[in-house]
């Protein structure tokens, strides 16, 4: 596929999603740092399936598509519509995100009593008990 092509087909993806992440929601729009993290991903991952069909296309912010990665769960083929799939690799991402945000939290923790004290902590030390966005 060459390069104005491949503008066309990503281009009808984001704009059959109305420029939205269908998995976190994001709206890509709002500043040139969401319209850099524009992705088109695959729903069923081009490793596992050849499938460029629109049905297989989805928008992704490039956060989602870093997690979802190539996961790829064969119980998604017994979803029968791209509204189902699309819920099933949510729910995947959605855990994905709740892993990685208590290690962000750790972090930030571990960084603030850095700056308060100056001493490193290791990080299984830090119990994480309240999650903020």
């Amino acid at each position: 596929m060459g390069k104005k092509e491949t503008f066309k087909y990503y281009r009808k993806t984001f704009m059959r999603d109305n420029y939205r992440c269908v998995y976190c929601e994001r709206e890509m729009l709002g500043d040139i740092d969401d319209w850099l993290s524009l992705e088109v991903d695959h729903i069923i991952p081009q490793a596992i399936k050849k499938d460029d069909d629109t049905d297989n296309l989805v928008t992704s912010c490039n956060v989602c598509n870093k997690m979802k990665s190539s996961y790829y769960d064969p119980e998604i083929e017994k979803r029968s519509t791209r509204k189902e799939k699309i819920a099933f690799v949510k729910k995947y991402i959605k855990g994905k995100r709740e892993v990685e945000q208590k290690r962000w939290r750790k972090a930030v923790m571990q960084y603030n009593y850095y700056l308060k004290t100056g001493e490193k902590i290791d990080d299984r030390e830090l119990e994480v008990t309240r999650i903020e966005k």
